[in-house]
């Protein structure tokens, strides 16, 4: 069984090199991410959708932000990015971790925006292992994409188990 070239063995490998098969069932992780995916098919029809996308970007006071973006959809009124976390703990990152993620998100945003002149319409952290995911909401102003402290922590369709998400 395999979603969008991942298949068990290569989430067990995963998993290890984590040091997280201890703690997270292969088998409903990779059921997570079939879900994961079907959620992103189903909430984003037809767009396209770019998988470890490198941006690389040299800001105006000459500093180089680069890096690779985990899930980059080209959406009909602009993009989506979305960063895959493999964290078991939901609450940390919805109460301590997100500034630190929206700094990351925003970075790869602006120069996404700047290259092609498409505005971003939402960004994400999918958290695969905990069946979550958090839209960080961006906030526009003049001196750019800041995010703020704000966010709305949702729990995403792509849940496979029945019992429900706290």
């Amino acid at each position: 069984m395999k979603s969008g070239g991942i298949n068990l063995e290569s989430v067990t490998t995963t998993l290890k090199q984590l040091d997280l098969e201890e703690s997270v069932e292969a088998r409903e992780l990779h059921r997570q991410v079939i879900a994961v995916g079907k959620w992103v098919r189903e909430s984003w029809k037809g767009a396209d959708c770019l998988v470890e996308t490198p941006v690389q970007e040299v800001t105006g006071d000459g500093q180089i932000v680069g890096g690779r973006m985990d899930l980059v959809i080209h959406a009909a009124d602009g993009w989506v990015l979305m960063d895959h976390k493999s964290t078991l703990a939901t609450k940390g990152i919805a109460e301590g971790n997100l500034a630190g993620y929206g700094g990351q998100l925003a970075a790869y945003s602006e120069a996404l925006v700047r290259a092609t002149g498409k505005p971003l319409q939402s960004a994400w952290i999918v958290m695969p292992v905990a069946g979550k995911a958090v839209r960080i909401m961006a906030l526009f102003g003049q001196r750019g994409l800041s995010w703020a402290a704000s966010f709305v922590a949702r729990s995403l369709r792509f849940r496979s188990r029945r019992e429900p998400i706290e």
